[in-house]
């Protein structure tokens, strides 16, 4: 069985063409299993962050000491697997971020000054900007549900 050059090229080029295609496929099932988990240390995180907030407009001021002793340690280290999602999704994720950071600092400016704590609307929309990164880091790590359970 003789194998000409143009048989040998051909069956070598489907052959490389085959194991890239692979690859890229591989490598994209990859990427969608680190987005995943990605998204689901983040719910976790930002879960914490409507908890507090909740427990914040109902006029508890017991979440400002954790607040201020956990930092946003999931964000800062995931936040640049992030950047397959839509750029919708990502701008209201880190306004999420930036509003925690900025209660924070609205809270202790407020304990500092005398002020008994953080006005409601405020802390409103926040929660709703909360409410919001939640729900998108819901739908891209494979939950079902759509809202997160008040916490009794």
């Amino acid at each position: 069985m003789d194998i000409d050059f143009v048989q040998f090229f051909s069956l070598s080029t489907v052959s490389a063409l085959l194991a890239f295609c692979l690859n890229q496929l591989l490598a994209l099932v990859e990427r969608k299993k680190r987005l995943k988990a990605a998204s689901l240390l983040l719910l976790h995180e930002v879960n914490r962050h409507v908890h507090w907030l909740r427990q914040l407009d109902t006029g508890d001021d017991s979440p400002l000491y954790f607040m201020n002793s956990q930092p946003d340690k999931e964000w800062e280290k995931l936040k640049y697997e992030m950047f397959q999602i839509r750029n919708e999704s990502f701008t209201v994720l880190v306004e999420h971020y930036l509003a925690m950071n900025s209660i924070r600092v609205l809270a202790n400016e407020a304990k500092e000054k005398g002020f008994l704590r953080v006005h409601k609307t405020i802390t409103r929309k926040h929660l709703e900007l909360s409410l919001q990164a939640y729900e998108i880091l819901f739908k891209l790590s494979g939950k079902n549900s759509t809202t997160p359970e008040p916490k009794q």
